[in-house]
């Protein structure tokens, strides 16, 4: 809740008014959602991570304030207390907080003392486990588990814990096997598209720390030899990245509404169905989400433990929230002309045709078009169905809204760089 509040506030520093709406889409439409309610540490650490941004961000703003950048420090110490990975977000906030040239030592120390001490708790167990400070438990994996407690170490022997050079071929599965960002999240090429937009704007130094954060994440899962980390509904290794890259979305709201709003149904859907049925996703891919879904295998909420048995009955609740939220997001956007049908409806079945023959592209054994799996088809249709449905109902009621006295909305003369005029009415 924390991480999406911090996405609202920073969303609506860059773009007034649309900060809810990329807050409530990070949580709806990316492996946030999944993740939120798991045992896992990379929510936790992401928005820690994403925490010390908003503190450099916040310290910016006005005098120089080492103690803030203290602050930020800690925040980003403790998110590598809490998984390792999220240094290399340290250390890009690192130049970031150096790059206001004014008594950049004492910020440098600021920074790095504060750093230190989040990070006093790992180090702290790592002296007491390893009897070392700087051994790190991710060089002690389990390979394989042996009888008798003789179990073999070495997982994350290769490279440096498991990173090597990236890979092409990881590269390419990140974005288009059935676990890919563009097959179960089309929504974050939006994100990028709005990052970019906010670097023609003012806002330049934020949007290079954001690239800067997305491309060291992708380049570090494309170099480990295990790109999704087992059968997660995406890469969760990027976690800590999706809270930058949502900073993308209020300025594509604004110039984009239509293509944004079409990429984000698809997303949010696949994401809700994968949590109501079964996270995890086995060489069946999205198609178990559909066939636990018709089946009504739901996961279990607060009310099946006080003794529902319906599984659409008790998963009421968790739909209604989700539904509550999106209308209150809706109502917290200021209204816009909506220009971009013409792109959206291509874009969304582009998504379509990815979802169906990526997965095939890079022969990933999840693929939509393998074993006869005609029920991830079905997913991948109520997806567009559920996009371009809503789309013309937002064109049908803009339309109607306007009037016939009034003169049509005028396209947005796309520049270089994407810089676009203002859209009027």
């Amino acid at each position: 809740m924390l991480l999406l509040l911090g996405v609202r506030w920073a969303g609506d520093r860059f773009v007034p008014g649309y900060g809810t709406a990329a807050a409530i889409t990070l949580g709806l439409a990316t492996i946030v959602m999944t993740f939120a309610a798991e045992f896992f540490s990379h929510v936790i650490s992401a928005a820690l991570g994403f925490a010390a941004f908003l503190m450099l961000m916040k310290e910016r703003d006005g005098p120089p304030r080492p103690w803030l950048v203290a602050v930020a420090g800690l925040l980003a110490g403790l998110a590598v207390t809490f998984e390792f990975q999220t240094g290399l977000v340290g250390l890009v906030l690192f130049a970031y907080a150096l790059a206001r040239r004014t008594d950049w030592p004492r910020r440098a120390a600021a920074y790095a003392g504060g750093a230190v001490v989040g990070a006093l708790p790992m180090l702290a167990f790592n002296l007491w486990a390893f009897g070392n400070p700087l051994k790190l438990a991710y060089g002690y994996a389990v390979a394989f588990p042996g009888l008798s407690g003789h179990d073999k170490l070495g997982l994350n022997s290769a490279g440096f814990f498991g990173i090597t050079a990236p890979r092409t071929d990881s590269a390419m599965d990140l974005l288009f096997a059935g676990r890919g960002l563009l097959v179960l999240t089309p929504i974050l090429v939006v994100c990028i598209v709005g990052v970019l937009l906010m670097r023609r704007q003012e806002n330049r130094a934020e949007a290079n720390v954001i690239l800067a954060v997305a491309a060291v994440y992708f380049l570090y899962n494309s170099g480990y030899w295990l790109p999704f980390g087992g059968g997660n509904p995406g890469p969760r290794f990027l976690m800590p990245a999706l809270p930058f890259l949502a900073l993308g979305l209020p300025y594509a709201y604004r110039r984009l509404p239509a293509l944004t709003l079409g990429l984000a149904i698809p997303s949010a859907f696949m994401m809700l169905v994968g949590s109501l049925t079964f996270p995890l996703l086995g060489k069946q891919g999205t198609g178990t989400w559909a066939d636990w879904l018709l089946e009504g295998r739901l996961e279990h909420t607060v009310l099946t433990a006080f003794g529902v048995t319906n599984a659409w009955l008790a998963v009421a609740p968790l739909i209604a929230a989700v539904l509550t939220a999106v209308m209150l997001a809706v109502r917290a956007t200021p209204s816009t002309v909506i220009w971009d049908f013409r792109y959206a409806v291509p874009a969304v079945l582009g998504w379509a045709c990815v979802s169906i023959f990526g997965p095939a592209l890079v022969q990933d054994e999840i693929s939509t078009l393998n074993r006869g799996n005609t029920s991830a088809l079905w997913l991948v249709a109520a997806g567009v169905v559920l996009s371009l449905g809503t789309l013309g109902v937002v064109r049908w009621r803009a339309r109607a809204q306007s009037g016939p006295d009034l003169p049509p909305a005028r396209e947005p003369a796309l520049g270089p760089g994407l810089v676009f005029d203002e859209p009027t009415s």
